[in-house]
């Protein structure tokens, strides 16, 4: 049994980058098609829990396609940092 693809850093950096770019253009893609505002949608905190769960298992799925654990833990850093930038962009909008 072979062991787990080692991936220079800079392959899977683009890599992780790919799999959170898609994840987000999947994410909006849904909330467009299900016409969903982010003014007075009752549907709303729903599809963010389901966002956030599925965001939370991307990593794994993605290191798991690529046998990497460099895919794995740069999925997570890059998915860290976007999250925090919309956390913190959120904080400072609803602060003004």
């Amino acid at each position: 049994m072979a062991g787990p693809a080692r991936h220079p850093y800079g392959t899977a950096g683009l890599l992780a980058l790919a799999w959170v770019a898609g994840a987000v253009l999947v994410a909006f893609g849904v909330a467009w098609w299900l016409g969903m505002s982010p003014r007075n949608d009752e549907r709303l905190p729903m599809f963010q829990r389901t966002t956030l769960v599925a965001m939370a298992g991307l990593p794994f799925v993605a290191g798991g396609v690529h046998r990497s654990l460099r895919v794995l833990t740069m999925t997570a850093l890059l998915e860290a940092v976007l999250l925090g930038g919309l956390g913190m962009a959120g904080f400072m909008a609803g602060n003004g």
